[in-house]
């Protein structure tokens, strides 16, 4: 089988600075050619610029910008040079403002789940919800609305740091006062447990679940298998409201998707 380019990022945030003066210096004793390409997670202060290039040799035009937003803003379409101030719109799904598809405006659409439910039916990523909700968004729902990045913005946020009572309480206030248990809190402290690696919870890896569905879905539109895609995906991620809640559902379609990929690769 040839190889497969999978056009998905998915962006975890934690507790972690991530300035670019920090990050700047992580990578400023490493060879050129292992340098990466950076992903912004917010458009970053002017002033940061040329310390970003002394340190990393890459230049601001190389940089890649997001924003986070309910609709891609047209204003922002041009900066002046032609190009868009935006490479990732990044768009907050219970809003319920998603373009009209196919997506014709430049950049790429990500989505964002976090704090604004809406009107409760795009898909939750709280404790307290199936996490059908984490692996239909990371997975068909971005492949059906066009979305090839996904973004949360933090994965470790413990309510009592690295103790036990962080894994008995994960309810979270930091939404205007509201209580959302969970948000935030894919990764439970390692103390607890005598590790030196935080834990997984279970909507984590229902992520890893739907960016695999996700991948199945590339891969087969890569090899020219779009109708097949297209008709079992549709019925399942119809739209951020309009979505499967039978996880074996969700796992029919993998299977039908896997076994096409076997018809097309066989051992």
């Amino acid at each position: 089988m040839p190889k497969i380019l999978i056009s998905f990022t998915l962006v975890l945030t934690s507790s972690l600075s991530y300035g670019v003066p920090a990050f700047a210096q992580s990578v400023q004793s490493q060879p050129q050619s292992a340098k990466p390409k950076v992903v912004q997670p917010k458009v970053q202060r002017p002033e940061w610029n040329e310390q970003v290039q002394l340190f990393t040799g890459i230049s601001q035009d190389e940089f890649k910008t997001i924003l986070t937003l309910n609709t891609p803003n047209s204003r922002l379409y041009n900066e002046g040079d032609g190009r868009s101030a935006i490479d990732h719109w990044v768009l907050l799904d219970s809003r319920e403002q998603w373009p009209t598809l196919p997506w014709s405006g430049p950049g790429d659409l990500w989505s964002y789940t976090s704090c604004n439910t809406g009107s409760g039916n795009t898909p939750e990523w709280l404790v307290d919800y199936p996490p059908i909700n984490e692996r239909i968004q990371a997975g068909f729902l971005n492949w059906t609305q066009q979305a090839t990045g996904i973004l949360y913005y933090r994965s470790d946020g413990w309510t009592s740091g690295n103790t036990i009572d962080s894994w008995n309480n994960v309810d979270r206030t930091d939404c205007g006062g509201n209580s959302r248990p969970g948000d935030g809190i894919f990764l439970y402290p390692p103390g607890p447990i005598a590790s030196s690696e935080s834990a997984p919870g279970i909507r984590l890896k229902s992520i890893r679940d739907g960016v695999q569905d996700y991948e199945y879905a590339q891969i087969l539109h890569n090899l020219g298998q779009d109708a097949l895609v297209n008709s079992t995906l549709q019925p399942l991620a119809t739209s951020w409201t309009n979505w499967e809640k039978d996880p074996d559902a969700l796992e029919s379609a993998r299977l039908q998707l896997g076994q096409m990929l076997d018809q097309l690769s066989p051992p």
